[in-house]
């Protein structure tokens, strides 16, 4: 345990610094785009007819694109080396956008392992919760991790928000997904340390608590159904 708890210290640390040496570059490559895309839009302008100038226009905006996913990976990737999540600060936030990059952030995670996340189906866009957003975020991504690590091969993983009264609620369905009894048992008995089967579902849980949330399980043959209810607010 002393050496997996170094281990990830330290991959925090190193994390941290290719972050760094990541941002300088993407700064500078973001500002040398921002002035080619105006050269070329000035010399479309001046010359509409120009084939080639148009494609060169569409690959610059593909090229922006491409940087502001590179952009918005890097700043996910900083709040989630964040260590002081305890001292979030509670703020209005929209459930829906958080539950899509907690999907953003473990769509790779669950490619390997031939598992489909389906997009997010928003049932009221309007939804919103007062949190800290990387202690929601931390919880949301944890129980979706452990949705998946009780997945079969070529499961789904269903996402969806809605609200139900004075709750917003977040649903993670996965299946064919399932936990052995004696893991359920754990889990349902708050046992600490849970079992590795269960330790995203219970971390996950305790994180969301700690928002003023409340996680509930249903265990069907062949489905697990995560209910999230947080406190809505308007």
């Amino acid at each position: 345990m002393l050496l997996r708890a170094s281990r990830c210290e330290v991959q925090q640390h190193v994390l941290a610094g290719l972050l760094h040496d990541l941002n300088g570059p993407l700064n500078t490559i973001a500002l040398t785009l921002a002035l080619v895309s105006s050269g070329v839009a000035r010399s479309a302008a001046a010359a509409p007819a120009d084939a080639a100038l148009a494609r060169l226009a569409r690959h610059v905006a593909t090229l922006e694109a491409e940087m502001q996913r590179l952009a918005d990976s890097s700043q996910a990737m900083s709040r989630t080396l964040q260590e002081a999540l305890q001292e979030s600060v509670a703020e209005p936030l929209a459930l829906a956008p958080l539950v899509v990059e907690a999907r953003r952030r473990l769509r790779h995670h669950a490619a390997l392992r031939d598992i489909v996340v389906d997009e997010v189906v928003a049932a009221d866009d309007g939804v919103v919760v007062h949190a800290g957003r990387d202690a929601l975020q931390l919880a949301l991504s944890a129980l979706l991790l452990g949705a998946c690590a009780a997945c079969e091969r070529d499961a789904r993983v269903a996402l969806r928000t809605d609200r139900r009264g004075d709750q917003a609620i977040v649903t993670i369905a996965a299946r064919p997904a399932s936990l052995p009894g004696d893991v359920r048992a754990a889990l349902e008995a708050m046992v600490v340390p849970p079992p590795r089967a269960a330790l995203h579902l219970a971390a996950g849980r305790l994180a969301a608590r700690a928002q003023g949330g409340l996680v509930s399980f249903a265990f069907g043959e062949d489905e697990i159904v995560i209910d999230v209810a947080l406190p809505a607010t308007t």
